[in-house]
């Protein structure tokens, strides 16, 4: 990252930059698209740095009923970023708006692969870069589905289009990479500082859980490695390549999407349904700074998805281990 992120990082005194409208936070080398296509790689983006915009009157309901019922969902991509506009697809709405459900977005990557097929040759892009966001959730907030919901509406639409990855002619020279956005807004039993990787292949290592301490720029490291591009900045050329999660030995293994055992449409109560603690969590989700994808305090939403989990289990707020100062 650049300077200016890591010294705003949190504060965020101009803007949060996740769908990046802030020029400052752009590094001076460029993002890892900009790096393939300098190589002659070709590149798609699926959501990524981007907003999506469409009749504002929509909610969520409308929204997923209509995908439903097969209606089109008339909606456009935009870009500040001169260089991602070419990349862009404009079947895949953007994802920084929790009222687009994740199955439209499979849907369009789907159809997307599907006319890839039908095309000559291997025209497939060398690179693709995708974002589902709904795991972010919306907390307890009225009008949107639960947060179990919204994890099982993300689940699924990663498991269909890895699914029909598998399937595709392409698969025999893909690899899908898979992790989760601002792993440090979610922290687990373990550690703030790890997150869930995987890496999807005939080559990858099938059905293994690697212990091995990759972060974020060692899944760059391995991308470029794989494409035959070079690093774009100290940080990457010094990553540890994902290695210990690939096999010399392809398997032709396709893969089943399970089906998901929360339903999608699980709506959240309405206010006038609640009381408590459930009321107050529920007006804590409606502040308007979770309006947007990582938009609200983490620890707030936190704790709202807790409550929406757990009950009036206590939450967590202490550390549990054995506590060291090592500021020395």
């Amino acid at each position: 990252v650049t300077d200016y992120v890591e010294k705003s990082v949190r504060a965020w005194f101009r803007s949060y930059p996740h769908v990046q409208e802030d020029a400052l936070v752009y590094d001076s080398n460029g993002f890892i698209w900009n790096n393939a296509a300098d190589h002659g790689k070709t590149v798609r983006i699926y959501g990524e740095a981007c907003q999506p915009h469409f009749d504002n009157k929509l909610n969520w309901i409308d929204i997923y009923e209509n995908y439903q019922a097969k209606k089109p969902f008339k909606f456009y991509n935009t870009s500040t970023i001169s260089r991602v506009r070419p990349m862009l697809s404009q079947n895949y709405p953007g994802s920084d708006d929790h009222r687009v459900n994740e199955q439209l977005r499979a849907t369009a990557f789907i159809n997307e692969l599907k006319d890839y097929e039908k095309k000559p040759g291997d025209q497939l892009p060398n690179l693709m870069v995708m974002a589902l966001s709904s795991d972010h959730t919306v907390g307890t907030r009225p009008g949107f589905p639960t947060p179990a919901a919204m994890v099982a509406d993300n689940d699924l639409a990663l498991g269909r289009m890895i699914e029909a990855l598998t399937k595709s002619r392409f698969w025999k020279n893909t690899v899908i990479f898979v992790t989760e956005d601002d792993s440090q807004a979610g922290w687990d039993h373990v550690s703030a500082y790890r997150t869930t990787g995987f890496v999807v292949s005939p080559y990858s290592v099938f059905k293994h859980k690697i212990s091995t301490n990759y972060n974020q720029v060692s899944m760059v490291r391995s991308i470029e490695q794989i494409l035959g591009i070079p690093p774009m900045n100290v940080m990457d050329a010094t990553a540890l390549p994902m290695f210990k999660c690939f096999t010399d030995r392809p398997s032709t293994q396709t893969y089943k999407a399970l089906q998901n055992q929360v339903p999608i449409n699980q709506m959240n109560p309405k206010l006038a349904a609640l009381k408590g603690a459930a009321l107050h969590y529920a007006k804590l989700s409606l502040r308007p700074e979770y309006d947007h994808i990582d938009g609200g305090n983490d620890d707030v939403l936190n704790r709202i998805i807790w409550f929406s989990a757990k009950g009036k289990r206590k939450y967590p707020a202490n550390l549990a281990g054995q506590d060291t100062d090592d500021d020395d």
